[in-house]
């Protein structure tokens, strides 16, 4: 499997978990009313008993769900992590270098280039010159070569040029770094940045139906630690320790 995909199955696994974690709390949902619906129907208990033997259910489910919210967040955590790993690394990968003839071209061309710009009458004429090198430049690994040299042209143009020149410098450098990623690397970038975001957001959406949901069945406090159920267990081992 290549990075590529091993990427994105990584990606696709923790959305999957976090899908995962939502069907959690509609399995307690059905589960936790059905063992309710047996106590409150149980002829044997008195209403004393009952009373007991509903916090103790209470109790059980809120460490099955809080243990089992722990197992999601561990596992999205963890693919979140590999999915921005293999990104990176992808990111720092040198796209392929094309035929002798077409990069000595290139860079015969960019020699002219740089020579044009430090002649340029003026600083638009010299962003002018840049601007139609780069939009000519579709290969991505030239591209990169000609970001790796962009610092020295933009100095040369801006020296006196102006802030609207700086503006239009700034424009063709981010144009200049995507022409720069292949295919797979903007799309490695956009999962990296996905990734990131969901690694750190909450599994359940605070004040979200399925958070409602868990604050209804098992009460404010097991809600509270839905989306941070090491704590609750951190919690619980001091309090017993």
């Amino acid at each position: 499997m290549t990075k590529f995909k091993e990427m994105q199955a990584s990606y696709e696994q923790m959305e999957t978990v976090r899908k995962q974690a939502k069907d959690i709390v509609l399995e307690a949902k059905t589960s936790y009313r059905e063992e309710l619906s047996g106590i409150t129907n149980d002829r044997m208990l008195s209403e004393e008993g009952k009373q007991q033997a509903k916090e103790q259910l209470s109790q059980r489910y809120r460490d099955i769900f809080l243990g089992e919210m722990m197992k999601m967040k561990d596992k999205a955590t963890e693919a979140a992590d590999k999915t921005i790993d293999l990104a990176t690394k992808i990111l720092l990968e040198d796209p392929a270098q094309p035929e002798e003839t077409e990069l000595a071209m290139f860079n015969q061309k960019l020699a002219d280039l740089k020579t044009s710009l430090l002649l340029a009458p003026n600083p638009e004429r010299g962003v002018e010159s840049l601007k139609a090198f780069i939009e000519e430049t579709s290969d991505p690994y030239l591209a990169k070569q000609l970001q790796a040299e962009f610092h020295d042209m933009a100095a040369s143009i801006v020296k006196d040029g102006s802030a609207s020149e700086k503006v239009k410098l700034n424009d063709l450098y981010t144009r200049l770094k995507s022409k720069s990623m292949t295919d797979e690397q903007k799309r490695a970038e956009t999962l990296q940045g996905l990734a990131k975001a969901g690694r750190d957001s909450d599994l359940l959406l605070d004040g979200g139906v399925h958070h409602n949901a868990i604050k209804e069945l098992l009460g404010p406090e097991t809600a509270m630690y839905a989306n941070k159920p090491h704590e609750y267990f951190d919690r619980m081992i001091d309090e017993h320790s």
